[in-house]
């Protein structure tokens, strides 16, 4: 029986330790880029701007995706569960928005492409929604939501009018088309590379120059790759192969690496950690959260 207490306590220290090690926040960002392995990125000299990154951030040195495809890794992102291919139905299970609304906190999509504000086309020009998840819960479908997916160019809602007027939402989901996120050429990874190393000199600055960046403030960044992919090979180590992750803001432990294996259920769980959610979705429930990327 003391021994059962002491390992309970223990369990119950560090489950308040990982909360504790986890910010909160109401203002985040995430960037996802496609297709590439940690080892194609880090440290290439195809991708300049994103390394000069690195050491104002924490890198996660051991991330592995959940497993491949583009909409799976990503319903794993936002819900914690992997469903199917399907992008015609609203899927019911708990998810990221749900747990945000009763809290207050707002949702945007920013989508290269998108051709219209809540649009539900599969594809246009280099935009898929395969990639737009986000958008593809019972939540998100609902009217009062759909329209918080907007074309990243709109002028009145869209991703530089909102730099422009400091008015992002709590949590941003920013998705390059598929010339900008390093997926295409995919014949081609070095020059795919370079086309999306560009597109973050053009956009993150704007991102990192909002209020809850600067200094004490409780921004956080995350630019991180939806699966790994080493030309002409697929990458599968541990599902969807070893990706960068990136976390980037006034509490991020700078130029720390953390060699600590994690997936993408482990970014749900410390969302929701830092968002203050009562219930976190799917397979963030017994996740642990990337407390090590932050400042103790």
């Amino acid at each position: 029986m003391h021994r059962r207490i002491c390992l309970t306590g223990l369990l119950l220290l560090f489950t308040l330790n990982a909360f504790a090690a986890t910010p909160r926040s109401k203002h985040i960002f995430v960037i996802i880029l496609e297709n590439q392995s940690y080892e194609r990125v880090v440290g290439s000299s195809n991708a300049p701007y994103l390394n000069s990154l690195i050491p104002k951030g924490a890198l996660a040195t051991q991330f592995y995706a959940t497993v491949h495809g583009s909409q799976l890794v990503r319903q794993y992102l936002y819900a914690g569960v992997g469903i199917g291919d399907s992008v015609t139905t609203c899927f019911t299970q708990n998810n990221l928005v749900r747990q945000m609304l009763p809290l207050g906190l707002q949702w945007k999509s920013y989508n290269e492409d998108l051709p219209s504000i809540g649009s539900w086309l599969i594809s246009y020009n280099n935009y898929v929604r395969r990639h737009n998840v986000l958008t593809d819960w019972s939540d998100t479908c609902a009217s009062s939501q759909r329209y918080y997916s907007v074309p990243f160019t709109d002028s009145a809602h869209g991703f530089w009018h909102d730099a422009s007027s400091h008015t992002f939402a709590n949590f941003n989901d920013i998705d390059p088309h598929l010339g900008h996120d390093m997926h295409s050429p995919t014949t081609n990874p070095g020059l795919a590379i370079r086309n999306g190393d560009s597109w973050l000199k053009t956009h993150v600055p704007a991102i990192l120059s909002q209020p809850y960046f600067q200094t004490g403030g409780d921004g956080q960044l995350w630019i991180m790759f939806d699966e790994g992919n080493i030309y002409p090979t697929v990458d599968s180590r541990n599902g969807g192969g070893r990706v960068m992750v990136l976390l980037l803001g006034p509490k991020a432990a700078k130029g720390y690496r953390s060699g600590t294996f994690h997936n993408t259920q482990n970014v749900l769980r410390t969302w929701g950690i830092s968002m203050g959610f009562a219930t976190l979705p799917g397979g963030a429930t017994k996740a642990g959260a990337l407390g090590e990327l932050f400042v103790h």
